[in-house]
């Protein structure tokens, strides 16, 4: 992958635990000094959940929900670029390439961008993981979801063994080892592209997968 331009979803999970995010954030500068292109898009995290919880108390109307949802992200994108100066947000492609091409990590804050232009269907089925997507297809750019777990597992109670390679149709069949949104399979199988599942709590198997195409995690493939 070096070289080439890589979206990189941080799930909310791992932007609430600090030191955590630190050290992602510091792996992450340190990737640009190797001729990576990376491209941050947040997870909603908690704050999405207090959507989600005032959805459910008051039936605010689905696409409602879903735009709020969004700017949640955008609040998390907003604090993950206060972490290091290399991380600028942006709202705009063309903003994006454009930091991208002065070295810096465009933090995706997508809540304009989708207003004007979003094919997506406005529920709770797509969330930060298939804006991500979305996202990642338009740039040409590969997809890793960094969440707080290793990979997807069969059982999502027994995480003794992760799942080293799925293929979407499998994916879609599952409901078990869910960890990805639920358009998420759909949108993949639609764009024909493969997208790891890996844990952004372990900086290092991110370095691992972009310079050998493999680390501990799931390669969900087309």
């Amino acid at each position: 992958m070096n070289g080439s331009c890589v979206v990189i979803k941080i799930g909310g999970s791992v932007i609430r635990n600090r030191n955590k995010l630190l050290c992602l954030c510091k792996k992450i500068e340190n990737l640009l000094e190797k001729d990576y292109k990376i491209v941050v898009i947040p997870g909603g995290g908690e704050l999405a959940d207090k959507i989600r919880e005032i959805y459910n108390k008051h039936k605010i109307p689905d696409d409602l929900a879903h735009w709020m949802a969004i700017l949640c992200m955008d609040i998390n994108g907003i604090y993950v670029s206060g972490i290091n100066k290399k991380f600028v947000t942006v709202e705009s492609m063309r903003k994006c390439k454009s930091e991208l091409n002065r070295g810096n990590v465009p933090v995706f804050l997508t809540f304009n961008f989708l207003r004007e232009k979003d094919d997506l269907p406005k529920s709770w089925d797509v969330t930060s993981d298939s804006i991500s997507l979305y996202v990642s297809r338009l740039l040409g750019a590969n997809l890793i979801l960094l969440k707080d777990v290793d990979g997807l597992y069969k059982n999502l109670k027994d995480k003794k063994k992760i799942i080293e390679m799925l293929s979407v149709k499998d994916l879609l069949k599952s409901k078990g080892m869910m960890c990805v949104d639920k358009y998420f399979p759909k949108l993949l199988s639609k764009y024909k592209m493969d997208a790891w599942v890996i844990s952004g709590f372990h900086p290092e198997r991110l370095e691992k997968l972009l310079k050998t195409k493999t680390t501990v995690g799931t390669c969900i493939k087309h």
